[in-house]
């Protein structure tokens, strides 16, 4: 996102209704260890296409499956979703690996988009969970577009994300 376009939209509406969130979201560090980085693709994983709520019990209920060694089909019964989350647990050292030996953008931002069951859209969720400063191109992001037309000539979420 541009500096001005940044600074413009967040003294508007974004600051008085998201400003807990921005700050939180300033704070993230990228994750120190391989089963921290897997937890946060898991979630991610788990949340795809699907309300916070519901994902959060379905990523509580598949977690310690995987922890303890288990196919996170046992408690998942989206099976693309479950072979997903068990690969990235089962590779996880090496995933994170190679993550962290990468450039931080644009590498890593595409480096995310290739892992299983992580699209165009969830990777910018997965990097900003991950400590990267991007924003993701959702449907509040998407609206927040709509609503900001005269703030300047973004029409698009693709517009305000980091570019690869």
């Amino acid at each position: 996102m541009l500096p001005g376009r940044y600074t413009d939209i967040k003294e508007g509406v974004v600051a008085a209704d998201f400003g807990h969130d921005i700050e939180w979201s300033e704070t993230i560090r990228p994750p120190g260890y391989s089963s921290a980085f897997a937890t946060e693709a898991i979630f991610i994983i788990s949340n795809s296409g699907m309300k916070w709520q519901i994902a959060r019990q379905i990523f509580d209920r598949v977690m310690p499956l995987v922890r303890a060694g288990r196919s996170a089909r046992d408690g998942f019964g989206h099976a693309g979703k479950a072979g997903a989350i068990h690969r990235i647990w089962r590779e996880r050292n090496d995933i994170f690996a190679r993550y962290m030996a990468l450039e931080p953008d644009p590498a890593r931002l595409h480096f995310l988009g290739e892992l299983p069951w992580i699209g165009k859209i969830t990777k910018y969720h997965l990097a900003k969970n991950l400590g990267v400063d991007c924003a993701k191109p959702d449907c509040w992001l998407e609206r927040l577009c709509e609503s900001r037309r005269q703030i300047g000539p973004q029409k698009r979420p693709d517009d305000l994300v980091v570019a690869e």
